[in-house]
């Protein structure tokens, strides 16, 4: 609520307050970690919905719940709520132009959801995260995953490779578009 009325100062002190107390208990369940974790990731989105409007502060924060968020999510949540985080994780480092972070979370999120068998709408979500990620970045950036020649993927119960030679890519006709 306090951050809807503009009042990040606000909400922040509340946060932490929240936080301190339940790291101070010995025992807190995922019933005491839950509300947490909600609050979190509630203030992050909104956070992230503002958009140009967002100060450094706001953006700062932002990064700084999406994260506490996902500590909860897996003290309290199942593997679909830190997946949810990991989602929210990859928007919002994406928000603040923290590509290569945004694209770890959008990689553990959709890994998630292929291990766990996600429903498909939970899929369409990890693979909108892995995206837009994918959008922001540059050859560079594709090719510090894709230069591994190991990095694989299963495609119709098959193994691939998603290798690429940079040096073929390069001299290929499609060295002067962008890997995505």
């Amino acid at each position: 609520i306090a951050v809807g009325q503009r009042q990040l100062a606000r909400a922040l002190t509340l946060l932490e307050r929240a936080r301190v107390a339940l790291g101070m208990m010995q025992t807190a369940d995922a019933a005491i970690a839950r509300p947490l974790a909600v609050a979190c990731n509630n203030i992050a989105w909104e956070l992230h919905d503002q958009g140009a409007q967002r100060t450094a502060e706001g953006t700062a924060a932002m990064l700084e719940i999406a994260a506490a968020s996902r500590v909860h999510w897996a003290r309290a949540g199942t593997w679909l709520e830190v997946a949810r985080a990991d989602y929210c994780l990859a928007l919002t480092n994406l928000a603040a132009n923290q590509v290569d972070v945004a694209a770890s979370h959008a990689r553990s999120c959709l890994q998630a959801c292929e291990i766990n068998v996600a429903p498909p709408i939970e899929c369409v979500f990890a693979h909108e995260a892995h995206a837009r990620v994918a959008a922001a970045q540059e050859n560079g950036d594709c090719f510090a995953c894709h230069a591994d020649k190991d990095l694989t993927a299963t495609r119709s119960g098959r193994t691939v490779s998603l290798f690429v030679a940079e040096k073929r890519f390069a001299a290929s006709v499609h060295a002067s578009l962008t890997c995505v």
